[in-house]
């Protein structure tokens, strides 16, 4: 017989195992792991296969808007004196780390060109990516002729704010970019279709990079 004794009703617990209360909170620590996980997987997915399907939804506008504020907001000049950016009338060019593919990884030079056809305007874009010494590579999966983001507008425009003087009563939004080399505070782009009208304005914060590395 054993040397020990126990009160009646009370059973020794064992030092081996899990008790079911722990195994139950253990399942569900797991999965909570688990949905999080198939979570920001899911969405790396997503974001991996934007530049192939987020311009084919309803929605198109908008995803469009969003993603040139991003590249606008996100633009790169050159430590040299070429601040790779050129603003004209109907195009638009710079450098920026946000790319159409996100599978893609480093600067890129985007250029925007608004073309007109039977009265009708669209938006077309072509990015190239910047490699060591500012040399840039067309993209061959966009095509020689780019992308046509956005069709069949009245209307389709870029902006250009200038220095803001208290004194000065001219309109600091410019048609054209005459920066001397320099950068605008910031870009506007309107879409006009119909009697409709959507404008976004998107600051510009520039940083630099090393026109040595193309970093």
């Amino acid at each position: 017989m054993s040397g020990y004794r126990y009160a009646q009703g009370v059973v020794p617990r064992s030092n081996k195992g899990f008790t079911l209360l722990e195994l139950l909170v253990a399942l569900s620590i797991g999965v909570v792991l688990i949905v999080a996980s198939g979570s920001i997987i899911r969405s790396s997915v997503d974001l991996m296969a934007r530049g192939e399907r987020w311009l084919q939804g309803d929605f198109r506008e908008a995803s469009v808007l969003e993603f040139w504020r991003e590249q606008v907001s996100a633009v790169r000049t050159s430590d040299s004196t070429n601040t790779l950016f050129m603003g004209r009338k109907g195009e638009l060019n710079f450098v920026t780390p946000v790319v159409l593919n996100t599978r893609d990884k480093g600067l890129v030079e985007v250029h925007y060109t608004i073309k007109e056809e039977e009265k009708k305007h669209s938006l077309v874009y072509k990015e190239k990516r910047l490699t060591p010494g500012g040399i840039t590579q067309e993209k061959e999966e966009k095509g020689p002729d780019g992308i046509v983001l956005l069709k069949g507008y009245d209307r389709i425009g870029f902006e250009y704010l200038g220095e803001i003087k208290a004194d000065n009563k001219d309109n600091p939004w410019k048609a054209e970019w005459e920066g001397g080399g320099g950068i605008p505070r910031a870009l506007k782009l309107t879409l006009i279709r119909g009697n409709g009208q959507r404008t976004l304005i998107a600051p510009i914060v520039a940083t630099s990079f090393s026109s040595s590395f193309g970093q």
